[in-house]
């Protein structure tokens, strides 16, 4: 499950306990989705794995480090068919 995935799932979760008028649950999962941009762990039982956005990486780009890697047919400038507009093969 993505990250964007589990907090869908938590909001829901929230909506119903805020619904069923249970306040403890509306607080533990207000203090999860607040935290969700910062490293999050869960625990269920014995097993406990922790959530961590991913690491962006900023590299120095390289000009030219790919020249001639791509090479695009004569017609790339052409319109396309109807038929890939319309969806039909």
């Amino acid at each position: 499950m993505i990250l964007t995935d589990l907090r869908q799932e938590l909001e829901a979760a929230r909506a119903e306990a805020a619904r069923a008028s249970n306040a403890g649950v509306v607080e533990k999962l207000d203090r999860i989705l607040a935290d969700l941009n910062d490293d999050l762990l869960l625990t269920t039982g014995e097993k406990s794995a922790f959530i961590v956005p991913p690491a962006t990486v900023q590299r120095q780009r390289v000009p030219g480090l790919n020249r001639g890697a791509l090479q695009l047919g004569d017609d790339f400038n052409d319109p396309l068919p109807d038929e890939f507009w319309l969806g039909i093969d």
